[in-house]
């Protein structure tokens, strides 16, 4: 397995004071010197490229822990600190083990096992080795792809009492069926089992959660990546690689939990974003849905107006192609999406209905006005873009 081809420094303000704080971060300095890693970047949460050595550092508690070419190795590092520090700590953050959660043998479960399932587990056992993967799926054939990749460790050929030894549980079937399995779950898990999905509507998944007693298991995730190809023969963990990965929990969520769930998804290398699961479901409507919609919509205009001889279609070029890229998506995925989302979507649906009967009514006249409102329509639009 790959290691992260990375410096990753974990400085954890739940443990150390301000003063100590800086402290540890000199001498890993000069402990990153002594091994000569070549330091790009001391970064306080986010991981930082470097290109010489397979390397991830952490620094629970009161040990380092460096984990090179996939070796671990654990140095002493602070046996007691001073009681008159602790009383600096930031008690509004988790007060929870987290050498425990680095060191120990997670056991992930995932239900449904495509792009994004396949993508995840990859990019954590490019990290841990040692996590044990276990996988359900209504189809074999992508499981039995990954065992022989070394991806799983094991199959689950149907939910049951093997997940109850599951960390961490991944639902990674659509959006329609997630709900259904939290019922199964609900008397299998463990009691610290946290549960999570991939889905990319939260509103219906969290209120099913609720329904179904598992507010306290319960964490919304969506990995803000994937593909117009779907299946586990497309999974990469490198489509995660600088991805934002939305989280989306309770209002009275664990700490300790949320805490350990977000550093699950950075050692993915992702961008973890906790947000209002309300929220998320109006904003990837906008950068997600909607953008669907139209690139199925562009795709099914030009289809219905070509001529006999497709010349439509033989001139199409790098702009139509980029711009319909997505629509090529499974369409039994989107029309589960659309249905689960469907208010949120609407909304942004009138108004880009909207916006495109103002252009109309600007694009086809020789009013100088109307030559400047498509320019600053398309100036705006580049500035906007360009930000990204």
């Amino acid at each position: 397995m790959n290691a992260y081809n990375i410096i990753h420094i974990k400085f954890l303000c739940t443990i150390f004071s301000r003063y100590t704080y800086l402290l540890t971060h000199h001498i890993y300095i000069a402990i990153l010197k002594i091994i000569n890693v070549g330091i790009l970047c001391i970064n306080h949460f986010n991981p930082t490229p470097c290109n010489r050595h397979n390397i991830l550092i952490y620094l629970p508690y009161f040990n380092l822990t460096l984990t090179l070419h996939n070796k671990i190795i654990t140095l002493p590092f602070i046996n007691k600190i001073n009681q008159s520090y602790t009383n600096k700590f930031n008690r509004t953050e988790p007060d929870m083990d987290l050498p425990d959660f680095f060191n120990r043998k997670l056991t992930i479960g995932f239900i449904g096992f495509g792009l994004i399932a396949g993508s995840i587990a990859k990019a954590l056992k490019n990290v841990h080795s040692e996590y044990q993967i276990i996988a359900t799926s209504r189809t074999l054939a992508p499981l039995n792809e990954a065992l022989n990749d070394g991806t799983i460790d094991k199959i689950i050929p149907t939910l049951d009492h093997h997940f109850n030894q599951c960390d961490y549980i991944f639902l990674c079937t659509p959006v329609v069926t997630i709900t259904s399995y939290f019922s199964k779950l609900k008397n299998i898990i463990k009691n610290d089992c946290i549960i999570t999905d991939v889905g990319s509507v939260k509103t219906i998944i969290h209120e099913a959660a609720i329904d179904c007693g598992l507010r306290q298991h319960f964490i919304g995730g969506h990995p803000m990546a994937g593909s117009e190809k779907s299946g586990y023969q497309h999974a990469d963990a490198s489509i995660l690689k600088g991805a934002a990965y939305v989280i989306t929990p309770f209002d009275n969520t664990d700490k300790n939990k949320l805490t350990a769930y977000k550093m699950l998804v950075e050692q993915m290398q992702c961008n973890a974003i906790i947000m209002d699961y309300k929220q998320h479901d109006y904003c990837v409507a906008s950068v997600s849905h909607l953008p669907h919609l139209i690139s199925a919509a562009l795709s099914k205009i030009v289809c219905e107006n070509d001529d006999a001889d497709n010349h439509m279609h033989m001139l199409a070029a790098g702009g139509f192609k980029d711009t319909t890229r997505i629509a090529a998506s499974s369409p039994e995925m989107w029309e589960q999406i659309c249905a689960s989302n469907g208010i949120a979507i609407s909304m942004l649906l009138k108004k880009y209905i909207h916006l495109l009967q103002e252009i109309d009514e600007h694009i086809c006249t020789d009013n100088p006005d109307n030559n400047e409102y498509i320019r600053q329509l398309f100036q705006i639009a580049r500035d906007y873009r360009n930000t990204f």
